[in-house]
């Protein structure tokens, strides 16, 4: 029998993320500066509430630090346990609208999914079998 040393708090198990939404912004278009700033911190404040309520895991900003990568300056990466919590949040009206304000003061603006864990393997297997239905490759 082993002995557990008391001092050691329980390791917490890793949350499973599954999915992923990529929100990825271009420069700023000229004279909007300002504006921009504002609707950014509008975002941010969103996604913290939505964070608040569960409807997804973590987000975090990112800006590329080396400058402008072809037509981004940087992202939101949102994280979820699944694709359909990323689906219902594409839908919300509030956030339609801030979507909307986002393109009107940024050069580009892109919303993309992702799959990780479980959910990413799924689309490999996938994207397997259709190669081999379609006789790309042959079967395993």
């Amino acid at each position: 029998m082993t002995e557990v040393d008391e001092d050691l708090e329980p390791v917490a198990r890793p949350e499973h993320i599954n999915a992923a939404l990529m929100l990825s912004f271009g420069g700023v278009q000229p004279g909007r500066e300002a504006l921009a700033g504002d609707v950014y911190q509008e975002v941010y404040r969103f996604l913290g509430r939505v964070l608040a309520e569960g409807r997804i895991q973590r987000f975090k900003p990112y800006f590329f630090a080396d400058g402008q990568l072809f037509d981004m300056i940087g992202f939101f990466l949102l994280e979820a346990h699944d694709r359909a919590e990323l689906l219902a949040l594409r839908q919300d009206e509030e956030f339609e609208r801030l979507l909307a304000k986002a393109a009107a003061v940024t050069q580009t603006l892109r919303m993309s999914i992702l799959n990780s864990g479980a959910a990413a393997g799924r689309v490999l297997n996938l994207h397997q079998t259709v190669r081999e239905e379609l006789g790309l490759v042959e079967g395993g």
